[in-house]
């Protein structure tokens, strides 16, 4: 078994990959017309707030001790994680496998 490497630091290049990589994905999805430049630069706005780890686990942590929400959570993903504030915008979609 080997052992475990400590964690580097991330660097200014990687986030210079990072925004590129970023900035290519929002604009293949402008392209193809999945989204447009304004829903681009509002999810742009919302992300820090809206798009975290901690979001699903609250979730998760809801199905665990309410089992009628995990049931509407495994009926309907985005329909049940709406009924916790702020874990999914109007046009955001779900899916939870058991």
């Amino acid at each position: 078994m080997s052992k475990p490497t400590a964690p580097r630091s991330v660097t200014a290049d990687d986030i210079a990959a990072l925004d590129r990589r970023t900035s290519a994905l929002r604009d293949a999805l402008i392209d193809r017309g999945l989204i447009d430049a304004g829903e681009a630069e509002a999810m742009a706005h919302r992300a820090p707030d809206e798009l975290s780890p901690a979001n699903g686990a609250r979730v998760i942590a809801r199905a665990w001790v309410d089992p009628a929400f995990r049931q509407r959570l495994l009926a309907n993903a985005t329909a049940a994680a709406k009924e916790l504030a702020r874990i999914f915008h109007a046009s955001g979609t779900g899916w939870i496998f058991e």
